[in-house]
């Protein structure tokens, strides 16, 4: 990942620690500044929801938890006051009714945001929808016609909220799958060619000079050519070693079908034996019938399988 860029996981540490910290910081404002307690039911929830964010964000920092499900915690937890408040003013409207609800719905964002950064993709609309249906039943019961008005609109934000970040957080994630891989087969291709990660990247940003690259080009030379003698090798070893198995085991199958079995016990598909033999698909599909019928297999049973079997047994 570039500099700069911050991964999911440290996205969501981030998030864990921010939201624990303002709502902690809201809650101690909150009791300076208004000490009087009007309803100690709501008192006592938020109490124990605020507590439960610097719970979650240290029961990840123990390892009991991972990032994803103490995120999970926190979005439960800060929906959960919202919604019990929401329902305590829509139980008993008053002159305030109108700005909590609105207030509870501004609030909302946070828990839908910090859901959507988790592997539970419909959570952040679950708890969207259900703080809009509190919310409309809350604006239908407190007589506020206002507030039925904004109904729609804050909908279609929460709403649009939980899909906008859905689509980024998979942009996200297919970028970083594409980073990965890519950074893999680099790493593969130094690796091949007996290149140093630095000298990759020196290529890639066409920074190395003329005497270098005929120095690297030369010591790739010998290792590609060492190793696909190597691999050579390997490849008439193993042949070998499938025909003379095979052999013993079945003593009048063909040159071609001994061939064939190597093909398949090397896990070649129909189409690339195809393509190695000059041949159509279709003989070759007729040619394993037939060497399925000279092995004496029965319908169900692996040829490949089969081949494999009899090789590591005759090595055994």
């Amino acid at each position: 990942m570039p500099n700069g860029v911050l991964h999911e996981k440290e996205l969501r540490v981030l998030l864990l620690k921010l939201i624990a910290g303002f709502f902690m910081l809201a809650l101690a404002v909150e009791l300076l500044i208004f000490p009087r307690v009007n309803n100690w039911f709501l008192f006592w929830v938020y109490i124990a929801t605020d507590l439960m964010l610097p719970l979650a964000y240290l029961l990840f920092r123990k390892g009991i938890l991972d990032d994803n499900r103490a995120l999970v915690m926190q979005s439960l937890a800060i929906s959960t006051a919202q919604f019990a408040d929401m329902a305590v003013r829509m139980a008993a409207p008053g002159p305030n009714t109108g700005i909590v609800l609105l207030t509870s719905v501004c609030i909302m964002i946070v828990p839908v945001v910090a859901a959507g950064m988790t592997s539970w993709k419909a959570l952040p609309f679950a708890l969207a929808g259900l703080c809009m249906l509190i919310y409309g039943m809350g604006a239908f019961v407190s007589g506020h016609p206002e507030l039925l008005y904004m109904f729609v609109v804050l909908s279609l934000l929460l709403a649009g909220i939980a899909v906008l970040q859905r689509i980024l957080v998979t942009a996200w994630r297919h970028a970083d799958r594409t980073k990965a891989r890519i950074a893999e087969q680099n790493a593969l291709i130094a690796r091949f060619f007996n290149v140093t990660p630095q000298e990759l990247r020196l290529i890639t940003e066409e920074k190395m000079t003329r005497r270098r690259v005929d120095s690297m080009l030369e010591r790739s030379e010998k290792t590609l050519s060492t190793a696909l003698i190597d691999r050579v090798k390997d490849v008439i070893h193993t042949e070998e070693a499938v025909r003379q198995a095979i052999r013993i085991k079945h003593p009048t199958l063909t040159d071609r079908d001994l061939q064939l079995c190597c093909h398949i016990a090397e896990g070649l598909t129909v189409n690339e034996i195809a393509q190695i033999c000059s041949k159509a698909p279709s003989s070759v599909t007729a040619q394993r019938s037939r060497l399925r019928t000279k092995l004496g297999l029965r319908e169900g049973e692996s040829l490949r399988d089969y081949i494999r079997m009899v090789v590591n047994h005759k090595l055994v």
